[in-house]
């Protein structure tokens, strides 16, 4: 059993891959599988990777039917023998050669840690240096006490900057395309004992390629809408009173970005939230506000 799967779903974009699986055959860190989950029509890919002399720990997997975003990810993971799971989204790769070493050291650092993350060096479609995400050490206390922070933004970054233990068995949640990641951190990070950074970038992504479940998804009010408010009755009850307070308000950024004003249509996007008379008073209130400051 590999001590690492390197998970990577794909469709379509072999020039991506090319550079993703060029950075994994440089690594230092030799026991690893990967597995490559395949949402491509054709069979570009599979052909594709006929050039490629993993030996027997490369493991293609054809989907008969296309998956798409996030299942695609979740077959990945499902197929994994490995202690550790390591996604690398085709577009993504290794900016070092012994990042995914640092990776098994960061995680395997203690046996409580069941999740890690690093770092994302963010580089343009022509690969020039735009910035490095990274959080402070202020950012990572507070992240580990409330993982529910990441509802005000994906502090963490992609997946392919993650790494985390098998034996936590969760799965990306198929409900989500846009928040899909942060809410699967947010999971994750709540059921760990223990949680491990480096603010050093170990992974590249492309900051301004088109993909497909960007396209469908950036500035889609019927999408934002309904996973922000599907993702905040989940949570709710994970923290306080107070706190929810300041998860309502992000509803509000939220309501108003799509200049919902009205207290029907605000039903028609949250038609499951139960709430008390009270906090249903705050929101026809702000609401109100709302529509003045957009009129």
């Amino acid at each position: 059993m590999p001590t690492v799967s390197i998970c990577v779903p794909t469709y379509v974009q072999t020039k991506y891959l090319k550079r993703n699986l060029d950075s994994v055959l440089r690594q230092d860190y030799q026991d690893y599988e990967v597995i490559v989950t395949d949402d491509t029509p054709g069979d570009e890919v599979r052909d594709f990777l006929e050039q490629y002399k993993f030996g027997d720990r490369l493991h293609y997997h054809k989907n008969q039917i296309r998956l798409g975003s996030p299942r695609n990810w979740d077959r990945s993971i499902e197929l994994a023998k490995g202690k550790y799971i390591k996604i690398l989204h085709h577009d993504d790769w290794f900016y070092e050669d012994n990042s995914l070493s640092r990776f098994v050291n960061l995680i395997s650092s203690s046996d409580d840690i069941d999740f890690a993350f690093s770092g994302t060096n963010i580089v343009s479609e022509e690969n020039r240096p735009e910035r490095v995400h990274s959080i402070s050490n202020q950012q990572f206390e507070e992240l580990k006490a409330m993982p529910e922070l990441l509802f005000f933004g994906n502090i963490v970054g992609a997946p392919s900057a993650t790494i985390f233990s098998r034996r936590s068995a969760l799965k990306f949640d198929a409900r989500f395309k846009w928040l899909v990641d942060l809410e699967f951190y947010m999971r994750l990070i709540r059921n760990s004992k223990s949680i491990a950074y480096t603010p050093d970038p170990l992974i590249c992504t492309i900051t301004d390629a088109v993909h497909s479940v960007t396209s469908e998804c950036v500035d889609n009010k019927e999408v934002e809408l309904y996973e922000y408010a599907q993702i905040y009755a989940d949570i709710k009850k994970n923290v306080s009173l107070k706190q929810q307070l300041s998860l309502q308000n992000q509803l509000l950024f939220i309501l108003r970005k799509y200049q919902v004003t009205s207290f029907l249509e605000f039903r028609k996007y949250y038609p499951s939230m139960l709430m008390p008379p009270k906090v249903i008073k705050y929101f026809l209130k702000e609401l109100l506000k709302g529509r003045m400051q957009t009129a």
